[in-house]
């Protein structure tokens, strides 16, 4: 008689959500067993996505060591389940979950980390702009940790550690930010003071808690990190009705502020620019110009003209993933104004928008004409 596997089992349809989370919810008592996966935005229904825009076993192995083509294996209302199948002989599945906003999709496995950094991470890469990964800020995170804290079925969350970044302050180099993982076990709020005193920004936090289900309180702990990828142990139903659900919600919200800014989505052509707002007059120094060059030059797949770099800065960007491109400017002291020009996808501003956050100091993202008091 077969074994009963808790795993395989989370694999099989079921009739509803909550049947589909209780499998999981059991898969994850295993001491090996570990749910990842990320949230991404979708052009597109996911299956009808797959079929249109998934790519040939000789294109995906063009970009990537370990090729997958895909195999469906049930689809319902709330979810649909896919098998990869690598080139390298090995296979996994993966669980498609719809959230409370269309156009955002939970994806996760249960399988092996190897199968999710060599498959699963890199096969919905190679959809882009189709399936676009959304990026979070330190603010973000804490907010998303905030929320959860203050969740009454939930005790004793702590901090276990952090990955962030902060400014190398040094005119010479080609490395121009500094990360650092600090291992730790304090609360949230000590690690934001931590981190606003050293002048640091977050890339991922790792927690362990504790939560209520019924009489018990199980422990947990769980990853998230800014590109919305995700680790987590103990209870997925948990994770998902409460740190999902904030996180889908997040990106939605900025899905909704940075799509439909090429020149293309207006009769007038008229620009949509974005800035970036910077809380002191980072620009004063003007090494800071030549900083922002060099670390716009190594955005993977893109192109950097620059027209200008002192006293102003003025530089052309091009995404050669989907052909997006920017003008990125510098005329004030605190602010970088990034204008999308005629062709731009939400998946390209994202990444190109968070690359400078990330690799060069975050700030605060904002529309340029409301910044200005334009309507």
């Amino acid at each position: 008689m077969p074994t009963y596997d808790p795993v395989l089992a989370c694999y099989q349809e079921s009739e509803n959500l909550d049947e589909l989370l209780e499998r999981a919810d059991a898969a994850l008592q295993l001491p090996t067993t570990t749910a990842r996966g990320m949230l991404v935005c979708l052009e597109t229904d996911f299956l009808q996505l797959l079929d249109e825009h998934a790519p040939s076993t000789t294109e995906f192995r063009a970009a990537h060591p370990v090729s997958s083509e895909f195999e469906v294996l049930w689809s319902t209302v709330f979810s649909s389940c896919v098998r990869l199948h690598a080139s390298d002989g090995t296979t996994g599945t993966l669980l498609s979950l719809r959230t409370a906003h269309p156009e955002v999709a939970f994806l996760m496995t249960l399988d092996s980390g190897p199968f999710y950094r060599a498959s699963f991470r890199p096969f919905f890469a190679s959809l882009s702009p189709w399936v676009a990964t959304p990026f979070l800020t330190s603010s973000n995170l804490v907010t998303l940790l905030q929320h959860a804290k203050a969740d009454r079925r939930v005790s004793d969350l702590v901090i276990t550690d952090f990955a962030s970044r902060s400014q190398i302050q040094h005119r010479r180099g080609t490395r121009k930010t500094r990360t650092e993982r600090t291992w730790t076990e304090e609360s949230l709020d000590q690690v934001v003071d931590l981190l606003q005193q050293s002048g640091r920004w977050l890339h991922s936090l790792a927690f362990k808690y504790r939560v209520k289900i019924g009489n018990q309180h199980q422990r947990c702990g769980s990853n998230v990190s800014r590109a919305c990828q995700f680790r987590t142990k103990g209870n997925l139903s948990w994770f998902f009705r409460q740190v999902a659900r904030d996180l889908s919600g997040m990106v939605a919200e900025k899905n909704r502020f940075l799509r439909d800014r090429g020149r293309n989505e207006r009769a007038d052509l008229s620009p949509r620019p974005v800035i970036i707002e910077y809380g002191e007059p980072l620009f004063q120094d003007k090494s800071q110009n030549e900083r922002l060059m060099t670390v716009l030059r190594k955005l993977e797949k893109a192109g950097l003209s620059v027209y200008h770099a002192n006293p102003y800065f003025r530089a052309s960007l091009v995404d050669f993933v989907d052909g997006s491109s920017y003008d990125v400017w510098v005329l004030s002291e605190s602010r970088v104004i990034l204008t999308p020009q005629l062709r731009c996808t939400y998946a390209s501003i994202e990444r190109v928008s968070n690359h400078i956050l990330s690799a060069f100091a975050e700030g605060d993202m904002q529309d340029y004409r409301e910044a200005i008091g334009v309507t």
